[in-house]
């Protein structure tokens, strides 16, 4: 089976060009990414994340990517994924590089129609989402040309692994 990532980030590809989201190595340059953006809500995120449930640790993911989306700070859903998540930087990533190009994004925002936990054991979980992301705008740049898109649905299975006692995002799979 071959994932795909969500329209969004098919939109992100278009807005970035040549970009490419899964060819560069994103652990090297999270850590300076990350440091280089300004504090934000990530203390409330991380303090409550070690009572959720997996639908409700999926619920604060799609929460988080909205805001990275408007604010371009990628630590609140970096937060919420695990350590080794290569799909979750995917996600991520895209979305840094624009805000620091100057760039940025209107609407686009992340939210479920439905959440369900399909399987569940001590250490991890499997959660299907029917995603429906808002109709928006992208900027790739300062000063370049806004590029449209609109809403998109699609379901996602979201692995989840148990990490210090709290869920983390592990895997992201665009199922249709």
């Amino acid at each position: 089976m071959k994932p795909r990532y969500g329209v969004t980030a098919m939109a992100l590809l278009v807005a970035l060009g040549a970009a490419a989201c899964g060819d560069d190595d994103p652990k090297g340059t999270g850590t300076a990414e990350t440091s280089s953006v300004g504090a934000s809500t990530s203390t409330a995120t991380t303090s409550a994340a070690p009572q959720m449930t997996p639908e409700e640790t999926v619920e604060a993911w799609f929460d988080a990517r909205s805001d990275l989306l408007r604010t371009g700070d990628p630590r609140p859903l970096r937060s919420l994924a695990a350590p080794d998540c290569e799909t979750c930087e995917w996600q991520i990533q895209p979305v840094v590089d624009v805000h620091q190009a100057g760039g940025g994004f209107q609407g686009g925002a992340w939210s479920s129609a439905s959440v369900k936990k399909t399987k569940e054991n001590a250490d991890s979980a499997v959660v299907l989402a029917a995603v429906v992301v808002a109709e928006g705008t992208t900027t790739p740049s300062g000063g370049a040309e806004e590029q449209r898109y609109d809403e998109e649905r699609f379901i996602l299975e979201i692995t989840l692994t148990k990490i210090d006692g709290a869920w983390r995002v592990s895997k992201l799979v665009t199922l249709r």
